[in-house]
């Protein structure tokens, strides 16, 4: 749910920095769900990779993994919500990694689901419910993974006292190093490499 402003001040003496985050979510006509999201800058930036970021209500920048596999191209035209917009720009999410559409997914999705950024006005323009999401920030970086996580525990049990006291609840909570279409594409390049140096090791063998 949405927090306002004065519960906003509250949570941050929790010792974080908070960040909304919004999106809405309508399908292509491919039936391909859209994540929409307005531009940002401080938090969970973005990397445009062909093209230009939207600048026109009619603009749609989406991810570049999507657009290759429903081959759309920058300059190409798709509609979302009973709404046309004009590709401007392939683009990738830091946050968005790979296309996880849920933190308890397995595998990312780069098919059937995609995240996208528009202007201001193409957002507003959206018929879809808006998912009341934030990110945050500690205020205090954490020293390694151990302190991370817990900060992350210390800041969750705060979080739900702060928002059950208020009427709200938190739906869905997810740390960076819990979220896959942040840690995915990470920790399996590693494994990879690990596998790549096994192999390499036999081959060796055999040629010896």
């Amino acid at each position: 749910q949405q927090i306002y402003k004065s519960q906003k001040e509250e949570i941050q003496n929790l010792g974080i920095k908070l960040y909304e985050n919004f999106y809405i979510e309508e399908l292509l006509d491919n039936g391909s769900t859209m994540r929409f999201f307005k531009n940002r800058t401080e938090i969970n930036g973005v990397c445009l990779m062909q093209g230009e970021f939207p600048k026109a209500t009619g603009e749609i920048a989406i991810d570049r993994m999507h657009a290759d596999n429903a081959g759309i191209k920058v300059g190409d035209t798709i509609s979302a919500g009973g709404e046309k917009y004009e590709v401007s720009g392939l683009i990738a999410y830091v946050n968005y990694a790979t296309l996880h559409e849920k933190s308890t997914d397995l595998m990312f999705d780069a098919i059937t689901f995609d995240v996208a950024m528009v202007t201001k006005e193409g957002w507003e323009r959206l018929n879809g419910a808006c998912h009341y999401n934030y990110a945050w920030r500690y205020d205090k970086r954490p020293a390694d993974d151990v302190d991370e996580k817990e900060m992350s525990d210390d800041f969750l049990d705060d979080l739900y006292k702060e928002v059950i006291t208020s009427g709200n609840q938190v739906e869905d909570y997810t740390p960076a190093y819990a979220n896959p279409a942040i840690t995915f594409a990470t920790d399996d390049m590693g494994s990879d490499l690990a596998m790549g140096g096994v192999i390499l090791d036999v081959l060796i063998v055999i040629i010896a």
